[in-house]
């Protein structure tokens, strides 16, 4: 059994003469991401507490002390007004039940079990609802697998990555990514295209690719979309190369000591 560590820092890739380069989700972040700023307002609607006892024990109030009208207005901002950092939680969480089913797949495949003692209740609930809907759709299908969590680099275009997985799926060497989210977004195959690159780069043949999405919580949708390499290296890598030259040029002019 095997115990996730949260704590983890986040992986460094190197190349052969020893210089560190930058991950593929680094480089990405250069992109704007359209689903953020909705995440944010639909988060900004909701109450921060689900009951009125939550929101007096995480505030510490003893609504006995409270008169009737008081405690409904002091309820009522208790649930609208956001404390600093709340999205955060809010986001950290995701990342949490995202890291969880993740944890959970690869360690089967490896003929391991995930240990939970350290997860909280509600992260392993969410997380297990993406691991069932993965299931459901795996049915009997066989797997061969060739890598699980491989750490590659690219000598050519100096970056990192490490893939979910690589395997034989219906005959073919298929790449997959997982994610765990609403649906799948045009910059997932944009990270998978710089994940193919890099098996290419390592003598590793890739015929199709899939972006897997696992649903965490109602309205969440479980799909599957499946690119091949050749629409993968000709058009999505280009899109990456784009991000990796933005921030390789930022990097520089960071780096640059000018006094004016």
């Amino acid at each position: 059994r095997v115990t996730v560590d949260f704590s983890k820092p986040h992986q460094k890739y190197y190349l052969a003469d020893g210089s560190q380069v930058p991950g593929v989700t680094t480089i990405l972040s250069e992109l704007a991401k359209p689903a953020i700023p909705h995440w944010a307002f639909r988060q900004g609607r909701e109450p921060m507490y689900s009951s009125l006892d939550e929101a007096a024990g995480a505030e510490k109030v003893n609504l006995k002390k409270l008169k009737k009208a008081d405690a409904i207005l002091w309820a009522y901002k208790a649930g609208r007004l956001r404390k600093n950092g709340y999205l955060y939680k809010k986001r950290d969480r995701a990342a949490e039940i995202g890291t969880v089913a993740h944890e959970y797949i690869r360690l089967k495949d490896e003929g391991k079990e995930l240990d939970s003692s350290n997860i909280d209740a509600g992260v392993w609930e969410l997380a297990m609802r993406c691991v069932a809907s993965y299931e459901s759709w795996m049915g009997t299908s066989k797997v061969k697998i060739l890598g699980l969590e491989m750490q590659l680099v690219s000598e050519t275009y100096r970056y990192g990555g490490t893939l979910d997985k690589y395997c034989i799926y219906s005959g073919k060497k298929t790449l997959w990514d997982y994610k765990t989210g609403k649906d799948i977004f045009p910059d997932y195959f944009y990270q998978l295209s710089a994940y193919a690159n890099l098996l290419v780069e390592a003598g590793k043949k890739v015929e199709q690719a899939f972006i897997v999405n696992l649903p965490k919580t109602k309205g969440d949708s479980f799909a599957v979309k499946a690119v091949s390499t050749d629409t993968l290296l000709d058009y999505h890598f280009k899109i990456f190369l784009s991000a990796l030259k933005i921030y390789q040029t930022k990097k520089k002019i960071k780096n640059l000591e000018e006094v004016i």
